[in-house]
């Protein structure tokens, strides 16, 4: 199962984008128009942000969970009160809002720099051959504690 990255940017920022992972949801803002690859139940997912021009920082990392329904697509339906928690923290869009939500859930703590990952499409990728091959030194950093606070 390929690894996969979802990067957001403005107009929400990486302290906001990092909340809406962190809070009980453990949710990613996730339009369907914004995917370029479809999450599968148990893929890792890595969430990164980024400012034009600016090397992405990495916020945080989780394994895909599916609705009871086995969709990707979680809702107000399908996570009641989701779409109120994204708001509060600066996301718009209508009431039936699309969301990712992880589980194992990893928070970055100090949001380092990613050097190294290519160029990194706003929205859900696949992560390339090279994204891959640093991805586990990344994991190594989280597991090892350094900076991470869950």
């Amino acid at each position: 199962m390929a690894d996969l990255i979802y990067c957001g940017t403005e107009p929400v920022g990486s302290a906001e984008t990092q909340a809406l992972l962190a809070g009980p949801f453990a949710a990613i803002w996730s339009p369907p128009m914004h995917r370029r690859a479809s999450p599968q139940l148990g893929a890792r997912l890595w969430l990164l942000w980024r400012s034009e021009g600016q090397a992405p920082v990495i916020l945080g990392v989780g394994n895909v969970l599916l609705t009871p329904d086995g969709r990707a697509d979680w809702t107000n339906r399908t996570a009641p009160g989701v779409v109120e928690a994204a708001r509060a923290l600066g996301y718009g869009g209508p009431t039936n809002m699309a969301f990712l939500r992880l589980s194992d859930v990893h928070i970055w703590g100090n949001t380092p720099a990613v050097i190294g990952l290519a160029d990194v499409a706003v929205g859900l990728t696949a992560a390339t051959q090279s994204q891959s091959a640093m991805l586990p030194l990344i994991e190594r950093m989280f597991t090892s504690g350094l900076g991470l606070a869950t």
